[in-house]
């Protein structure tokens, strides 16, 4: 399979061959276009970056944007070869009229705009065609490679543009740019399209007027019933809006904090772009092994890290090195942003989605930028590092609420989801994750529909009062309850005792040792609420041998993940559906913890619970009867000041002290219903007092006959 992913092979087809220089070559002067534009800005600005400037700019690529679905849709319809040629010779033409603008910003804004326009055409035609001219299978490697490409001469546009503008002038930057244009023309016109649209369909320009309408509410409506594209444009969107910013703001931090040039900020574009290039390789050479909507996530993930910890930095040198790993972290979210357009548009619909995207993206692009330039005027620039760093990492969080909730990685996503968000919670500081986990949980409220409901069932027998709006409000908290157990849970292998012992308040320990010292075992039970993961590690700190029971999660990986955090605190993990294991744990007069407020395994004993008839587990009551072990109710719950508070109240049944009766279940039916019943009734209690921290998102009462 090495063969068939590789660079080389891409290269060996003449048409993507010509696409991709020609790219290049117009992708280069972009660059020194941008350069020059930038010196012109530095210039009017008497030696000091105006953000407003930089902004102004933007503008005018924003508004531009607009005319990306239009674009599309002729993209659709016209021949794209020919697209692609017309779009380089009318931008080279354009860009040549501004060194005779003499610096009239207004004029130069102007011709701006026309060639953001005629790029939108080019761009579009560009994306939609790349499916034409290779393989579907190699449609990642084909991304990857013309992401490297953008990024290279990126690099060496604005490193090579920034010294040259800087030796000979902004006007030099322009004349070059459009020379590239012409070139590019030149290699584009000697494509050869395999799928181009049916002559005569669309190529009267009357004809594609009044299909234009039909045609736009189509692009949109496929974007919005495909969840899939949905997620593909919201990542690029996103991304471009991250990029905007950074326009705006790396010309400006170059001028006013390192007191530095063009030439520095070319070299500075050139580390990011170095990092972008490194990135792209390892995504075209072993990208196909993993999913692309997880790649994506995983590259918000890490670049709101990396923007996060290395905008600390005010060392040039440091700084660049923040910049490498920012570039390595985000490029791979253009690449399988595309590539998954590519893979699930038809040949007739990709003109109309790319252009819809570009659109989007193009605007996010524009519409903060502008904002970064008046942010950067009026505050420090610092601000918009840490708002960028934010952004991506609540980009990492609502794409993951998003993918989770459409059911595109149901059977994985958890995993994924906790295995990254795991370094993310020991970085940032308890407040801060709680932060971020209520905002999930936020999210997650709205999302899961059926969670919700459930929850609000529940809460209401609890609160007894409908399903108004203070429940709703009850409901919410219940799912910022389950967000900050989430934050403890993975900060859990790294507490020592000191934290432990800072962080949760035991009353009623001496019930635990009471019923220990009887030696027939102890059987703790609750209800899920508050934090339960974190009462069984304090239980687990100031008692030896305790167990917990837990169901088994899949896949096998996710069920790893727990089991590993709940066991480094000393706790043993007994998978539900093993009664031997606790058996012998009883039998050493060890701790056995059990959930009893919600029957899984279907064997359930009907009891009264909040007025109505619930099927509560029988495990409880059977094993306390069958082998004499003391039964001892206990909570654990969040507190005001970020502490728990783990409560265990006097036992509920006392083994007798002469041999167990090992019976059949059914000859202690009778025993077992009645102290099922009692231990409901301490359930009862703990709910009422605490009902936003019950986390019971599964149906209580749907058996309870």
């Amino acid at each position: 399979m090495k063969g068939n992913f590789g660079f080389v092979r891409m290269l060996k087809n003449r048409n993507f061959s010509l696409l991709w220089f020609g790219q290049i070559v117009s992708q280069f002067g972009d660059q020194l276009n941008q350069m020059a534009l930038v010196a012109l800005i530095y210039m009017l600005g008497a030696g000091r970056a105006s953000g407003i400037a930089f902004s102004k700019l933007m503008f005018v690529g924003g508004l531009s944007a607009l005319f990306g679905p239009i674009a599309g849709v002729y993209v659709d319809r016209w021949n794209r070869r020919k697209i692609l040629v017309a779009s380089d010779i009318l931008r080279g033409i354009l860009v040549c009229s501004i060194p005779f603008l003499s610096g009239a910003m207004f004029s130069v804004y102007g011709v701006m705009f026309l060639v953001f326009i005629v790029g939108r055409f080019f761009l579009s035609a560009k994306s939609a065609s790349i499916p034409d001219i290779v393989e579907k299978e190699m449609l990642l490697t084909a991304n990857s490679m013309s992401a490297t490409a953008g990024i290279v001469t990126m690099m060496v546009g604005s490193g090579i543009g920034g010294l040259i503008v800087g030796l000979v002038g902004w006007k030099a930057g322009f004349v070059l740019d459009a020379s590239t244009y012409f070139i590019s023309a030149l290699l584009l016109s000697f494509l050869v399209m395999k799928h181009l649209p049916p002559v005569g369909v669309g190529t009267n320009l009357e004809s594609s007027v009044q299909k234009f309408g039909k045609d736009l509410r189509m692009g949109m409506r496929i974007i919005v019933k495909d969840q899939t594209l949905l997620f593909a444009i919201a990542a690029s969107s996103l991304v471009m809006s991250l990029t905007g910013v950074f326009f705006v703001l790396y010309p400006v931090w170059v001028r006013n904090v390192f007191h530095l040039g063009t030439g520095s900020l070319g070299t500075l574009i050139l580390v990011l772009g170095g990092g972008m290039v490194l990135s792209s390789f390892l995504v075209g050479k072993f990208g196909n092994h993993l999913s692309r909507k997880h790649l994506i996530l995983l590259s918000f993930l890490l670049t709101g890290m990396m923007i996060l910890f290395f905008s600390n930095f005010l060392s040039l040198p440091l700084f660049m090195l923040g910049t490498f790993f920012i570039g390595l972290c985000i490029a791979p979210v253009f690449i399988a942003a595309e590539t998954i357009l590519q893979e699930n548009l038809r040949n007739d619909m990709r003109g109309k989605v790319f252009g819809t995207k570009d659109a989007i993206a193009k605007s996010g692009f524009a519409f903060f930028g502008v904002v970064a330039g008046i942010v950067i005027d009026i505050a420090d620039g610092k601000l918009l590092f840490v708002a960028s760093g934010i952004a991506c990492l609540l980009s990492f969080i609502a794409g993951g609420i998003f993918l989770y909730s459409v059911g595109t990685h149901r059977i994985t996503g958890d995993y994924l989801l906790l295995r990254l968000a795991r370094p993310l919670v020991k970085i940032l500081p308890r407040k801060v994750s709680y932060w971020f986990a209520c905002r999930l949980s936020d999210g997650a409220y709205y999302l899961f529909r059926t969670k919700r409901r459930t929850a609000v069932e529940n809460t209401a027998r609890v609160l007894e009062q409908g399903k108004d709006a203070g429940t709703a409000r009850t409901v919410k908290r219940i799912f910022r309850t389950y967000g900050r157990h989430y934050v403890d849970l993975l900060n859990l292998p790294d507490w020592d005792a000191r934290d432990m012992e800072a962080s949760i308040r035991i009353e009623g320990l001496e019930n635990i040792h009471r019923a220990l010292r009887r030696g027939k075992g102890v059987l703790v039970v609750g209800p899920h609420l508050g934090n339960w993961d974190v009462g069984v590690a304090a239980l687990s700190h100031y008692v030896s041998s305790v167990n917990v029971i837990a169901e088994r999660l899949n896949p096998p990986n996710l069920n790893e993940l727990f089991t590993q955090i709940r066991e480094v605190k000393g706790t043993k993990v007994i998978s539900l559906g093993k009664p031997m294991r606790i058996y012998r744990a009883l039998k050493a007069n060890e701790i056995v913890i059990m959930s009893s407020d919600r029957n899984i395994v279907g064997k359930g004993i009907s009891v009264d619970f909040f007025g109505d008839r619930a099927q509560l587990p029988r495990g409880p009551a059977a094993f306390a009867l069958r082998t004499g072990a003391v039964l001892v109710p206990a909570f654990t719950v969040g507190q005001d000041d970020g502490t728990y508070l783990l409560r265990f109240d006097e036992a509920v049944y006392v083994g007798t002290k002469r041999r167990p009766s090992f019976t059949a279940f059914e000859d202690k039916m009778d025993d077992m219903q009645a102290l099922t019943q009692k231990i409901a009734r301490k359930l009862e209690t703990y709910i009422r007092r605490y009902p936003d921290q019950w986390c019971m998102l599964q149906p209580v009462w749907k058996n309870g006959g």
